[in-house]
C-alpha cells in the first residue's frame, strides 16, 4: 500500500499487509526531488532523526542529521549519504557561502592566474598554476627560494631587501658559478646607493683576477673621500706590483694631487726604503714641467743621497738657474763638509771653488767671460771647499748659464754629499724651471737605490702642484714599491681623478691584485657615489670575472638602509641567480603592511601572527590538509590550504 507525503512524495512498502506504517518504524521517503529545510513531518507525523529520504530522480540518498528552532520556526538539516554514483549535497567556501549543486554538479575553479583544479576518479586537486598573480601583497616571513629566473618589479613601490632590524647577512650571486650582477645598469638616470655611512658600517668592492672599473660618461665626475677628515683613503695594494694610473688620458686635461686650499704634504715614494724611481714627465713629448711655487716662502727642495746624486739634465737644451727676472741668489753646492760643487763643460771638467776668499769674476762691467770655453779637454775649477766657503754664481737679467756640448752631463752636489742642495731658495715670486727645453728631455729625482725621500710642494703655503700635462700622448706614472701610496688631503679636500675623461679609461687597482681596493673608509657621515654622474652609466660590480665573486652590499651589522633599483619611470631590476638561487633571509614583504609568506615547521594556528592573508609554508607537512594555511584575521587564526597529494 501507499501513503502521500509532503512535496508530493509517495511512501511504498510492500509484504505487509494491512499493517499500519507507524508500526514499522523509520520508511524511507521515496520522492522525486531533494529534500529541503521545511521538510520536517510526514504523512504519519514529525520525522524523526535518522530519517531516510530518496530522490528517485538523481539517485540521491539524505539523511535527516537534525533539527533547530528559531522564533518558533524548526528547520531540518538533510545530509547526503555517500553512494558509488551519489553527489555531493552543500559546499560551504571561506566565506561562508553555501554552494549546492546544479543539476547534481558543483564546479571545483580556481582564480585565474592563481589556482587551478583538476580531477582524476574521485579525487580533485587544488593547484598553484605555473606563473601565480596574486591579487594583492605576498608577504614571506620564512625563506622564500626559487629554482629557476627571478624578476621583482616594483610597479611604483619601493623594493625593500632586509629592511627589518635582523642582523642576518644578505647575499647576492653568492654561489660557486661565475655570473654577472647588474645593479641600475638600464639606460634611465639611475641613482645607485650602496653602503652607509652610519656608524661604523663599511663597504668592501672585491674583484678577482677581472678587472675593477668605475666608469662614467664623458662629464662624470669621480670623488673619492670628499668628506674624510681624519681618514685614510688607500689606492692600491701594499704588496701591488702593477701599474697605478691616475690620469692616462690622450685628450687634455689636468691631474690635481694635493690641490686643495690646505697646507697638504704630498708624498711620493716618500716612505718606501726599497729605492724607488720616480718619473715626472719623461716621456718622449714637449712636457713642460714646474716643481715647486713661488709663493711667499715656498721653498723646493731637491735632495741625493750620500751616495745618490741630483741631476738636472736638459738633454743638448737650456738649464737654467734662477734664470728669472728676480734679483736671485743662485747657490750652487753646499760648503759643508766635503761638498763640492762642479759645473761640467764638454768633456772636461769647470769647477769654481771658494777658500773663504771673495772672488769676483767679471763682476764690474757687462763683461762676457768664458772659462776654459776652448777645444781642449779643459778642467776648471771655481771655489773652495775650505771651512766656509761660499760659491755664489750671480746674473743679472741676462741669466746664468751652465751649458756643454750635447751630451755633456751637468751634476750639482757629488754622489756622497751629505749637505742640501737648494734650487730657488728664493723668497720672493720667482720660477725654477728644470728641463724645461724643447728636446725629449727625462727628468730624474730621486733615482738612486739608496731609499730616498722625495717633497713637492710639502711647505705649509697654498702650493700648487702639477705634475705631467695632457698634450699630445704625454703620460704619467706613479709608483709605489712595498711601501703606500698615499693621496691625503685637509677635511674638506676633493680628489678628483678622471675629471675630463671622454673615452679614456680610469684604473683604480692591479689587475692581480690580491689586497683590498676602499673607497669610503670614513668612520664619519659620508656619501660613496658610484656612476652618480646625470648620464646614462653602467655600474658594474664583479661584472666579468668567471672565478665566481662575492659581492657584499651593507653586510655590516649596523642598522643598514640597502636601495636597489630606482622607480623612476621605466627603471627596471632585476635580481638573477642560477641554480643557488635567490636567498632572502628573512620574511619576505611585497609592502609594508600587506600579507606576508612565512614558513615554519609545524602548524602555525595560534602562534605565529601575520597580516590576514598571508601564507604559511609547514616545513614538516606530510599531508594535504597541513603543508599550507592561509591567515584568516590578522591574527593566530590560520584556515588549512589543500594542496595537491
Amino acid at each position: 500500500m501507499s501513503s502521500p507525503t509532503n512535496s508530493g512524495a509517495n511512501l511504498y512498502t510492500q509484504g505487509f499487509g494491512s499493517t499500519s506504517t507507524a508500526s514499522l518504524g523509520l520508511v524511507p521517503v521515496l520522492s522525486k526531488v531533494a529534500p529541503a529545510s521545511t521538510n520536517i513531518r510526514g504523512p504519519s507525523g514529525p520525522y524523526q532523526l535518522g530519517q531516510i529520504w530518496i530522490d528517485t530522480v538523481s539517485g540521491t540518498s539524505y539523511q535527516l542529521v537534525s533539527l533547530s528552532a528559531l522564533g518558533g520556526t524548526v528547520t531540518a538539516t538533510w545530509s547526503g549519504l555517500g553512494a558509488a554514483a551519489g553527489t555531493l549535497n552543500s559546499l560551504t567556501t571561506q566565506d561562508s557561502t553555501v554552494v549546492t549543486p546544479t543539476a547534481g554538479t558543483i564546479d571545483l575553479s580556481g582564480a585565474s592566474g592563481q589556482l587551478t583544479t583538476s580531477g582524476s576518479g574521485s579525487t580533485a586537486t587544488i593547484s598553484l598554476v605555473n606563473a601565480v598573480v596574486t591579487p594583492g601583497s605576498l608577504e614571506v616571513t620564512g625563506l622564500l627560494k626559487g629554482d629557476a629566473s627571478a624578476t621583482i618589479n616594483t610597479a611604483g613601490t619601493a623594493l625593500n631587501l632586509a629592511t627589518d632590524n635582523d642582523t642576518a647577512q644578505v647575499n647576492i650571486g653568492t654561489g660557486t658559478s661565475g655570473r654577472t650582477i647588474d645593479i641600475g645598469t638600464s639606460a634611465a638616470a639611475n641613482l645607485v646607493n650602496i653602503g652607509s655611512v652610519s656608524g661604523a658600517s663599511s663597504m668592501t668592492l672585491k674583484v678577482g683576477t677581472g678587472n675593477f672599473l668605475a666608469e662614467g660618461a664623458a662629464t662624470s665626475t669621480y670623488t673619492i673621500g670628499t668628506n674624510t677628515t681624519t681618514g685614510t683613503i688607500l689606492i692600491g695594494g701594499a704588496a701591488q706590483t702593477g701599474n697605478i694610473t691616475l690620469g692616462s688620458s690622450s685628450g687634455t686635461n689636468t691631474v690635481l694631487i694635493g690641490n686643495g686650499a690646505g697646507a697638504t704634504t704630498v708624498d711620493i715614494a716618500n716612505t718606501g726604503t726599497a729605492g724607488n724611481t720616480v718619473n715626472i714627465a719623461t716621456s718622449a713629448g714637449v712636457n713642460p714641467v714646474t716643481i715647486g711655487s713661488t709663493h711667499t716662502t715656498s721653498a723646493l727642495v731637491l735632495n741625493g743621497g750620500a751616495t745618490g746624486s741630483v741631476s738636472i739634465v736638459g738633454s743638448g737644451g737650456t738649464v737654467d738657474l734662477g734664470a728669472d727676472a728676480a734679483a736671485n741668489t743662485v747657490v750652487l753646492g753646499s760648503a759643508t763638509g766635503a761638498a763640492s760643487t762642479t759645473i761640467y763643460c764638454g768633456s772636461g771638467n769647470m769647477a769654481l771653488v771658494g777658500g773663504g776668499n771673495t772672488i769676483d769674476i767679471g763682476s764690474d762691467a757687462a763683461n762676457t767671460i768664458t772659462i776654459g770655453q776652448g777645444a781642449h779637454a779643459t778642467t776648471l775649477t771655481m771655489g773652495s771647499s775650505n771651512t766656509t766657503s761660499t760659491t755664489k754664481l750671480q746674473g743679472g737679467s741676462g741669466g746664468i748659464l751652465i751649458e756643454g756640448v750635447a751630451a755633456t752631463p751637468i751634476t750639482v752636489g757629488l754622489s756622497t754629499q751629505t749637505g742640501l742642495i737648494t734650487v730657488g731658495n728664493s723668497s720672493a715670486t720667482n720660477t725654477v724651471d728644470v728641463g724645461i727645453g724643447n728636446g725629449a728631455n727625462t727628468l730624474n729625482m730621486s733615482t738612486g737605490t739608496g731609499g730616498n725621500t722625495i717633497n713637492l710642494g710639502t711647505g705649509a703655503g697654498a702650493n700648487a702642484i702639477t705634475i705631467g700635462n695632457v698634450t699630445s700622448t704625454t703620460g704619467l706614472t706613479l709608483k709605489v714599491g712595498t711601501g703606500n701610496f698615499s693621496a691625503q688631503g685637509a677635511a674638506t679636500s676633493t680628489y678628483t681623478i678622471g675629471t675630463g675623461t671622454t673615452t679614456g679609461t680610469v684604473l683604480i687597482g692591479g689587475t692581480a691584485q690580491t689586497g683590498n681596493i676602499t673607497l669610503g673608509s670614513s668612520s664619519g657621515t659620508n656619501t660613496v657615489l658610484i656612476g652618480s654622474g646625470a648620464g646614462a652609466g653602467t655600474v658594474s660590480i664583479a661584472n666579468s670575472t668567471t672565478a665566481g665573486a662575492t659581492v657584499n652590499i651593507a653586510t655590516a651589522a649596523g642598522a643598514n638602509t640597502v636601495v636597489i633599483g630606482s622607480t623612476n619611470t621605466t627603471s627596471t631590476t632585476t635580481i638573477q641567480a642560477g641554480s643557488g638561487g635567490v636567498v632572502l633571509a628573512g620574511s619576505l614583504l611585497l609592502s609594508s603592511t600587506g600579507p606576508q609568506i612565512l614558513f615554519g615547521a609545524g602548524s602555525p594556528s595560534g602562534s605565529v601572527t601575520a597580516p590576514q592573508g598571508s601564507l604559511y609554508l609547514n616545513t614538516t607537512g606530510n599531508s594535504s590538509s597541513t603543508r599550507a594555511y592561509i591567515n584568516s584575521n590578522s591574527g593566530t587564526t590560520w584556515i588549512a590550504v589543500t594542496t595537491a597529494s
